[in-house]
């Protein structure tokens, strides 16, 4: 089974969650590799940076769009804050693929695609973006 290639935007309190949880999924579930935690972002070079480290991250951008559009990455946690405009939510879908989306209200909308459309249909590369 190939291992997932991961990508954080966001690494404030929701982010390091996800960082924590994704290096958790092996020893939680046994039978999957370990992701590999690929780029995160964060909204300065100097704190993305530094998270770099202290997650254990590969790579690290000021850009979102770096992470959305890295063919490497298969799956993005989006972690911003509530209160930050969402321009990145939908937009991360590569060529059409599927996603999760977990909105701020807690609700999931299932099946966004690359044109902000909504839908059913699941690819192979999921993303959860919360």
């Amino acid at each position: 089974m190939k291992s997932l290639s991961v990508g954080l935007i966001g690494t404030g309190f929701m982010g390091k969650c996800h960082a924590l949880a994704w290096n958790a999924v092996a020893t939680v579930f046994g039978d999957v590799p370990r992701p590999r935690l690929a780029m995160l972002a964060e909204s300065t070079p100097d704190l993305a940076e530094r998270r770099r480290r202290e997650f254990g991250f590969e790579r690290a951008t000021s850009d979102w769009r770096a992470v959305v559009s890295d063919p490497v990455v298969d799956v993005v946690s989006i972690t911003t804050p509530n209160h930050l405009p969402r321009r990145n939510d939908h937009r991360g879908a590569r060529g059409g693929e599927a996603c999760l989306v977990r909105e701020a209200d807690g609700h999931f909308s299932h099946g966004c695609r690359a044109d902000g459309g909504r839908g059913t249909q699941f690819g192979p590369n999921i993303g959860a973006w919360v």
